[in-house]
């Protein structure tokens, strides 16, 4: 009884320390990184809130970006790959990019695992040792990067950038710490790069040119 008493004492210290772990790399998570990219030239959005193409618009017509894939361009994020560049007022080098398969529209992801698996799938055809710019909101970071970091090859750094920071995302942090928890956990499960078979980019000799 007290070798069990022991051993059970020892997982829970161990639970409560993993627990902790996780918090704090929640927080750190919740820090933008762009500042670090260095020579990074590629980006990928989390669809989500319509700034955050906003701001990945923006880098890319400051020249800080040349290759862009937003994902979950679909009609359950209220966006449409045909519509988009209105929307969203593409400027004239953009259109020129989206053309040229440099800016790519994907509306197969369904959520933010599938976000991180269809990144990686794209990345795979590209150069990704430079890494890669993660653009998502400040609360939606923590949960986006660990998925997308853990459905890339190691090695390949991650780099974080958000609009400023809104009431909702201070609303939804304890939220999402729930939900990082959950996913940092989920994301260590064997086959979890398995991508979805619906995801079109993930298909094999899938070229990156829209449409």
């Amino acid at each position: 009884m007290q070798i069990l008493r022991t051993a059970l004492s020892g997982f829970i210290a161990t639970a409560i320390l993993l627990i902790l772990l996780i918090v704090a790399d929640f927080f750190q998570r919740l820090h933008p990184t762009l500042d670090h990219a260095g020579q990074t030239s590629h980006a990928v959005v989390f669809t989500g809130q319509f700034d955050r193409i906003d701001t990945a618009l923006a880098l890319f017509d400051q020249g800080r970006i040349t290759k862009l894939l937003i994902s979950g361009v679909g009609i359950g994020s209220g966006l449409r790959p045909e519509t988009l560049a209105d929307q969203f007022n593409f400027s004239p080098a953009a259109r020129a990019a989206l053309r040229a398969g440099d800016i790519v529209l994907s509306p197969d992801a369904q959520d933010t695992f599938q976000n991180a698996a269809e990144a990686a799938c794209w990345l795979r055809d590209l150069d990704p040792q430079t890494g890669v710019i993660l653009i998502s909101s400040v609360s939606h970071l923590p949960r986006a990067s660990i998925t997308l970091e853990r459905s890339l090859p190691p090695g390949i750094p991650v780099y974080r950038s958000a609009p400023p920071v809104t009431d909702t995302d201070h609303a939804i942090q304890r939220e999402e710490l729930g939900k990082f928890i959950l996913s940092w956990l989920a994301s260590l499960r064997p086959g979890f790069r398995q991508s979805p078979d619906h995801l079109a980019l993930c298909g094999p000799g899938t070229g990156n040119a829209n449409p």
